[in-house]
């Protein structure tokens, strides 16, 4: 079985070792000897020391360097979590009359809300949601966005959007918040239609000057883009001041196809038909048909029953 030695044990053998070697040189060194001998038997002592100072250098410069490299590790390892916790992976836009971003981290954790007009600073108010959880977060703004009374009408609508380097996780994400939507919103017994713009590398420096010009988020800004685009004699200043279901109904007015400038719009909740485009005179004599063929079948219903009621009365007579 062999035995494990530490480093201090075996330096002090080899110092004992050392030491047995070299002679006492006291007496020579004080005169009693040849000066030629006192100097030839100082050489070994002086080469001993020197030896073991600069085996004790080594080590320091071997552990200095060890230390060296590891804080080097620990500075990596930090940096890197500090540029995970604090570096935008995602921006998140909700729009509906209050244009509210959302930057998000790798962890999907808040970095920062920001109110980009005075409508959504109130929704905000003093609420800090630093280092929460996106999900929960939209949550919060939801809830506040009913009590503060949107949502209100027959129909309701709310632009979303989603940048992100990864297209798959964007996608994902976008997926996510408009369930989260939909869910808090029935918890309320509101419900909406999930609107989502055309925003990418193609139109991203216009949405950016957009947004920053009229305070809405880069989605609604990218909306606006290609409401402009469709109609070039619309003016930016007018349609930004516009609420989104607003913007919906100018849209029908003017026949512009919402598909056409949207990447995304519910479905379920929505028809199409109703919505992207204006009912001409023809729909409109066909609704009125139908209508009136509704009223004269009810009336039909009503006289066959009246008639029925004369006929119980007869034969109880």
């Amino acid at each position: 079985m062999a035995v494990k030695y530490d480093e201090k044990l075996i330096l002090d053998s080899l110092d004992s070792a050392v030491e047995a070697l070299v002679p006492d040189i006291t007496e020579a060194l004080s005169g009693s000897a040849p000066k030629e001998e006192a100097v030839s038997r100082e050489e070994p002592p002086v080469m001993k020391k020197a030896g073991r100072a600069g085996g004790k250098t080594g080590r320091r410069r071997i552990m200095a360097g060890l230390m060296t490299a590891a804080a080097a590790c620990l500075l990596l390892v930090g940096g890197l979590s500090y540029r995970a916790a604090y570096t935008v992976d995602s921006i998140i836009g909700i729009d509906i009359n209050p244009s509210i971003e959302i930057t998000t981290n790798r962890a999907d954790r808040v970095l920062d809300v920001k109110a980009l007009n005075e409508d959504a600073e109130i929704v905000i108010g003093t609420m800090d949601f630093r280092n929460v959880d996106y999900e929960i977060v939209i949550n919060a703004i939801i809830g506040s966005l009913v009590k503060n009374g949107y949502f209100a009408e027959a129909t309701n609508y709310i632009l979303i959007s989603v940048e992100n380097d990864d297209a798959a996780k964007a996608e994902q994400m976008r997926t996510v918040i408009t369930e989260d939507i939909n869910n808090a919103l029935a918890a309320e017994q509101k419900d909406a239609v999930v609107m989502n713009p055309m925003l990418d590398d193609n139109n991203m420096a216009e949405a950016e000057e957009i947004s920053s010009t009229y305070g809405v988020s880069k989605g609604m800004a990218a909306f606006l883009e290609k409401l402009v685009e469709v109609k070039p004699e619309l003016s930016y200043e007018e349609l930004a001041g516009m609420s989104l279901g607003e913007l919906v109904d100018f849209a029908r007015e003017n026949s512009i196809n919402l598909e056409a400038v949207l990447d995304y719009m519910e479905e379920d909740e929505l028809d199409e038909e109703d919505l992207n485009e204006p009912m001409d005179r023809d729909d409109i004599e066909e609704v009125k048909d139908d209508l009136e063929n509704l009223i004269s079948g009810e009336k039909d219903t009503d006289k066959r029953d009246d008639d029925d009621d004369d006929d119980d009365d007869d034969d109880d007579d």
